[in-house]
């Protein structure tokens, strides 16, 4: 499958990109066709697998927390296909407890 790598050159003059001047705690994103200033979010879920991004905002990092993770055969930390939010699942060995208890995603 081959991977393309976009990249976008910009003009920064005084903490302004494209006419867009964000926080020093935000940054600057394109999204729905425009370049807007977006603050990261953290989403926490705790009791399931799955940490789902507020509505116009893309995961952009995450994680999990899995319980008993000596029995785990497999494990799943990683991005859903539509950048909507993160998944962690579980895999146990034999009778073994292997549980994904929280899921975590830093959407912007």
């Amino acid at each position: 499958m081959p991977i393309f790598l976009l990249v976008l050159m910009v003009r920064m003059v005084d903490g302004v990109v494209n006419g867009v001047t964000c926080t020093t705690d935000q940054v600057i994103v394109y999204r729905d066709s425009a370049w807007v200033c977006s603050s990261p979010q953290l989403v926490q879920q705790f009791g399931g697998g799955y940490a789902s991004c507020p509505s116009g905002k893309k995961v952009t990092g995450g994680g999990c927390g899995f319980r008993d993770l000596d029995d785990c055969q497999r494990t799943i930390s990683s991005p859903l296909p539509d950048l909507s939010g993160w998944e962690c699942e579980a895999f146990g060995l034999g009778g073994g407890v292997c549980v994904a208890e929280s899921a975590y995603a830093i959407c912007q």
